[in-house]
């Protein structure tokens, strides 16, 4: 499904029951539930968030295979809310490169329309390849 011109999101929000861990600065990481997720950002609920959620630029680790790290994927995101009951936003800034095909399969996956997803992938890419081995988005500026 490609987003509609009513729809704020400009890529389509996936539902996902992933576990991960949120690694902070300078603070222990928060184990989270992934309930969705975009090529561009993630909804996910921790148990135990932290009195305060720092500014800084954060780092989501997905467990595909328990048993296997290499499936890990790797993240880089910001936090655009945090609630009281747990949930979280987060804007996804950054994948590291040897994550970012698990991270493309993990999401045709879990589409039901994987054709309509590959071309809103082409129309506007989210993460693509970026400096230092990591991707970064694509902004309105970058086109």
């Amino acid at each position: 499904m490609l987003p509609s011109s009513d729809n704020r999101r400009k890529l389509t929000r996936l539902p996902m029951h992933l576990q991960g861990e949120l690694q902070l600065t300078q603070a222990p990481p928060v184990r989270v539930r992934v309930e969705n997720m975009s090529f561009s950002g993630a909804g996910v609920y921790c148990d135990h968030a932290p009195a305060t959620w720092p500014n800084k630029a954060l780092r989501l680790q997905l467990t595909l295979n328990p048993e296997d790290e290499q499936f890990d994927i790797h993240l880089h995101a910001s936090l655009v809310y945090a609630h009281k009951d747990g949930r979280l936003g987060l804007h996804l800034t950054g994948i590291e490169a040897d994550s970012y095909t698990h991270f493309e399969k993990l999401m045709l996956h879990h589409c039901d329309h994987a054709d309509d997803l590959l071309q809103e992938l082409a129309l506007c890419p989210g993460l693509e390849p970026g400096e230092n081995g990591r991707f970064a988005p694509i902004t309105e500026e970058d086109r």
